[in-house]
């Protein structure tokens, strides 16, 4: 008694909307409806899990795969082998779901949508392809979920190993071109430089050797200038010692052998010569009627 007393207590408090909605059943049949419902809402749950496989066509494929890797079935309704397979891909989807993997399961049906199905280049159904960043890879394994998903996982990791090495590669490579770049510039600025220290050189070069050949020229001129001034002061200085030269004295020597040495008349040794001044050669040309007449010996 007891033990009934507390179910209907139960039914009564706790399960209340039921047991007003079926309480002219009585509690047995309350108790009956209240199981057909918790099997209904376990059937939903099944279905829902059922579809967990996404449902691609031509309007929503292309978004799906850029926001992560599917692994699509490309089928058709009436061949038996993807009839066969359609559990194992629906129990595949739920797995892949309820383990948080990532990737997410799909399929499409080509006799809808054949255009995808050419663009993938199905030629036999069930054709299985797991599609990740534009790259496909094709299953041909065996048709089980746990093969399928292990298959998968394994897939996207060599996957990602694959895109990491493509990306270290494409790193190592930029970079070989970024120091074969700087090598480069820095050979062509060396080789600037080296042509611009060896300007520099030839031009120093060149002026210590215009100037020697400058100074050379000025001294030459200047020393030629100067002995030419200094012949000419000696001469001057010649010339006036014969106009003011007194009688009977003898007639220094001209400061060089040229042509501006006077005439004078040669005689022996020891005698010397007399030279007539000019008023004494107009008092004697006056007497002798005009002929100058040298006494000697």
């Amino acid at each position: 008694v007891g033990s009934k007393e507390f179910v209907r207590t139960l039914a009564h408090h706790r399960m209340t909307p039921f047991h007003r909605s079926f309480g002219f059943l009585g509690l047995a049949a309350s108790s009956a409806v209240l199981l057909l419902l918790l099997l209904c809402l376990g059937w939903c749950e099944v279905a829902v899990a059922v579809r967990r496989t996404v449902v691609l066509n031509k309007y929503n494929m292309e978004q799906h795969l850029k926001n992560k890797p599917y692994f699509v079935k490309f089928f058709a309704p009436w061949c038996s082998h993807c009839q066969k397979l359609a559990p194992i891909w629906d129990q595949l989807a739920e797995e892949v779901h309820r383990e948080r993997l990532d990737f997410s399961v799909g399929e499409v049906d080509c006799d809808k949508y054949r255009e995808i199905c050419e663009d993938y280049h199905v030629e036999g159904y069930p054709t299985l392809i797991l599609a990740v960043d534009g790259d496909r890879y094709v299953y041909d394994e065996e048709r089980e979920a746990t093969a399928l998903k292990k298959w998968a996982v394994a897939t996207l990791k060599r996957h990602r190993q694959k895109v990491m090495a493509r990306a270290y590669d494409d790193a190592k490579r930029a970079d070989k071109q970024r120091r074969e770049a700087a090598a480069k510039e820095t050979a062509q600025l060396g080789a600037a430089k080296t042509f611009y220290e060896a300007s520099i050189r030839a031009l120093t070069v060149y002026l210590h050797v215009l100037l020697a050949v400058v100074l050379i020229v000025v001294g030459m001129s200047l020393w030629i200038v100067v002995s030419e001034i200094i012949e000419h002061r000696k001469n001057a200085a010649w010339y006036s010692e014969i106009k003011v030269r007194p009688a009977g004295t003898s007639l220094s020597p001209p400061p060089t052998a040229d042509d501006a040495r006077l005439p004078t008349t040669a005689g022996p040794a020891n005698v010397p010569v007399t030279t007539i001044s000019s008023s004494t050669q107009q008092s004697d040309s006056h007497a002798t009627g005009g002929v100058v007449r040298e006494r000697g010996h």
